[in-house]
């Protein structure tokens, strides 16, 4: 059986992949740049257009975590404030 993953669960692995992307998307950006200066050809506008979705993905994951923490802490239950009715009883 498989178990559906908690919340918190689901926010952490979408932490460590951005952790991962953000690596990633350095490392593409650097032997870009070092293609641009060590050869005569200049950068494919595919691999520009690509970068720019790539770091646009990375913003969206940002925004997907916040919502879901969000999301998370007003899912939380509260305990009722405490009025002079309650007091009362």
């Amino acid at each position: 059986m498989s178990q559906k993953p908690t919340v918190d669960q689901y926010i952490e692995s979408l932490k460590k992949g951005r952790k991962r992307n953000y690596i990633l998307i350095g490392i593409f950006i650097i032997s870009l740049m070092l293609q641009e200066i060590f050869t005569a050809r200049g950068t494919d506008v595919f691999m520009v257009i690509f970068t720019t979705l790539f770091i646009a993905d990375l913003i969206c994951q940002g925004h997907l975590i916040s919502v879901l923490e969000l999301l998370k802490e007003t899912s939380t239950p509260q305990t009722e404030p405490e009025t002079m009715e309650t007091v009362a009883s």
